[in-house]
């Protein structure tokens, strides 16, 4: 079986070319040749014809084969050169193989042509397939760098002395430093870790685990000093890279590790305010069952029948503040804390603070001092809650003021605010809790072993209310034992414009309204139907959408006040299936979603689903009635109305 062998033949003898032609005849090629005799010519071909093989005579017409061979590689041929020569000195030889010759043939000695171009032309295949392999795979690592520098996880591989060799974008975006600053860098862990303590524990866990290691959370230290959490996992085992000793992908989880830590800091101050909470009501609970448990017992003088009313009163009154403080922060939380502020004279409500408080600082013999500036007058808030700040404010300085000590309260006029400030020489606050005195729970002393009692709301509530208000609230002390001073800001100039309360509106009348009542609630309907009919109205009710639908047809109410979440359908559902019959059939009465759905999503809702308002649950009795004369057309209470809708 002959090869086909496409020869580019350098010779300027046709005699000796033929003779080779011949040679490679016999030894089994069939060649395609083209024979030339110059450089110029030479050249010529290179650029014509893809040639499988090239041999040249070491001498041709005034140019050497060193001088076809730079020819040849300037042209980059890949295949076998062989140099033949009639009579070659050994330094002619060294300089052809030094020029880029395979092989080095005589003429004389033609019988070893064919074996040895053979043998080229299989090392030449080898060569090119290799280039080939070579040149896909640097193709493929490139595409892998630019996949490895742009995944949106970071990736760090290493070399066998722990250098860095590959530091992704990723790894520059969460750390800030550049692959430049890291890649074969010895100092590059110093920089990432910079505390020697971590690093070298760091390190050593590292060498511990080698290649083995999943979800590894380790802290780095970015460029900017500010530390991440990282979770580490190799893919060294599953995806060995030449020339990589190991390498891993990591995703920054530091948010997710600051939510842990939240969570679980939440999670410990709710079991701290459980266990204080159960101490805190099981305490005065226990006076009032013993002292009831000895009155009951008949065996107690008239003194100390006085003295066992006064400990339960106490006591009791002591359990239900806790009960209110903890109801009023759930209003807070949950956006049901409610003010009703009107024209009310400070003096007057810091007067009833202090009076209500004086009894405990009494039986401490604690000095309490209060001193209203007769200029404030009157100013817009909601007395019960101003109140509630004051008495807050007076029982936390009080609980904190050892025996003789002294507490007061001043309340003046600066500029457009009022200023209320309770100053007392007790225990003080040490300056690493100061940031932290208005929030729940928050105490400085939650043991076990501790001195004081409560929750660690009444600040909380405090802050709340004054914000409020308008205002601004904040305490100051110069550390521990060196006493604490709270001071409240409010606003004055909305009070500037009233010198007196504001009267209040009169309840109005609804005789001769008839109003439908829905609700599945069966106490919840006759509540109603009460408030409504002492004010003269007349009262259907109805404990389902179908029940209602018959009494709108049958009944033709002016108003419908309607339930949301009821069984089978709910009051969105009634209130379309109402629109639905038509004026002359009652689809056009006046309609109130009643509801402890309080959002804002709920009111739109409603809204939309036809109904004219909304009114969340719990209602007054009073505010409740001005919405259905609203709807009545009584239209003296419109703007009670419009306060309902704009409050919600």
């Amino acid at each position: 079986m002959s090869d086909t062998l496409r020869l580019l033949l350098a010779e300027d003898a046709e005699d000796d070319a033929q003779l080779l032609l011949r040679e490679l005849t016999k030894g089994g090629f069939t060649v395609s040749a083209e024979r030339v005799d110059t450089e110029a010519a030479f050249c010529a071909a290179l650029g014509r014809e893809r040639w499988d093989a090239v041999i040249t005579d070491y001498h041709l017409n005034g140019v050497d084969a060193p001088s076809l061979l730079r020819v040849l590689r300037e042209h980059e041929f890949a295949g076998p050169v062989i140099a033949i020569s009639g009579q070659l000195s050994e330094e002619e030889l060294v300089d052809a193989m030094r020029a880029g010759a395979h092989d080095f043939i005589q003429k004389g000695r033609l019988a070893r042509l064919v074996p040895a171009l053979r043998r080229e032309l299989r090392e030449a295949a080898g060569r090119t397939a290799r280039r080939t392999a070579e040149t896909a795979l640097g193709r493929v690592q490139e595409r892998l760098r630019l996949v490895l520098q742009n995944m949106p996880v970071l990736l760090v591989a290493f070399g066998p002395g722990d250098e860095i060799l590959v530091w992704n974008r990723e790894c520059e975006r969460a750390t800030g430093y550049t692959a430049a600053e890291m890649v074969n860098r010895a100092d590059a862990f110093d920089r990432l870790f910079p505390d020697p303590a971590y690093r070298s524990r760091l390190l050593a866990d590292w060498r511990r685990r080698g290649h083995d290691y999943r979800d590894w959370e380790v802290r780095v230290t970015g460029k900017d000093g500010g530390v991440r959490t990282v979770a580490w996992s190799t893919v060294a085992e599953m995806f060995p890279v030449p020339g990589w000793e190991s390498w891993a992908v990591g995703i920054d989880v530091t948010e997710r590790t600051k939510m842990e830590s939240s969570l679980r800091e939440a999670n410990r101050v709710k079991d701290e305010f459980l266990a204080t909470l159960s101490h805190e009501l099981r305490t005065p609970l226990t006076a009032v069952l013993g002292w009831v448990h000895l009155l009951r017992s008949r065996k107690l003088d008239t003194a100390m029948q006085q003295r066992a009313i006064e400990v339960i009163d106490r006591n009791a009154k002591a359990q239900a503040q806790l009960i209110a403080d903890i109801l009023d922060v759930s209003r807070i939380v949950t956006g049901k804390f409610r003010l009703e502020p009107r024209a009310v004279d400070l003096g007057s409500v810091i007067d009833s603070a202090v009076d209500g408080i004086r009894p405990a600082a009494e039986a401490k013999q604690i000095t309490l001092r209060a001193d209203t500036d007769p200029s404030v007058g009157f100013l817009i808030a909601d007395p019960d809650r101003l109140q509630q700040v004051a008495w807050n404010l007076l029982s936390n300085a009080i609980k904190f003021t050892p025996e003789g000590g002294s507490v007061t309260l001043a309340a003046t006029r600066v500029g457009s605010q009022v200023e209320i400030s309770v100053t007392d020489t007790g225990l003080g606050i040490a300056a690493p809790l100061l940031p932290f005195v208005f929030e729940r729970f928050s105490q400085g002393d939650s043991s076990s072993t501790r001195a004081h009692g409560g929750l660690g709301l009444g600040l909380a509530i405090v802050r709340h209310i004054v914000e409020m208000h308008g205002g601004t609230v904040q305490a100051t002390s110069e550390g521990v034992g060196k006493g604490a001073r709270f001071v409240v800001r409010l606003p004055l100039r909305a009070a500037e414009k009233s010198a007196r309360p504001a009267a209040e509106l009169p309840a109005p009348s609804l005789e001769g309204v008839s109003v439908l009542v829905v609700d599945d609630d069966a106490d919840t309907r006759d509540l109603v139907r009460m408030v409504l009919s002492q004010r003269g109205a007349d009262v259907y009710t109805a404990g389902s959408a179908d029940e209602a639908l018959a009494l709108v047809e049958e009944r033709r109410p002016e108003i419908l006040l309607s339930d949301i979440a009821m069984p089978g359908e709910d009051g969105y559902e009634l209130i379309r299936r109402v629109r639905a019959l038509g004026a002359a059939r009652g689809g056009h009465v006046k309609a109130a979603a009643l509801t402890a759905y309080a959002r804002t999503e709920d009111r739109l809702r409603a809204l939309w689903a036809g109904f004219e308002t909304h009114v969340p649950k719990p209602v007054q009795p009073n505010e409740l009635a001005a919405v259905v004369a609203s709807l009545a057309g009584r239209t003296g209470y419109l703007p009670a109305l419009a306060a309902v809708d704009s409050e919600r």
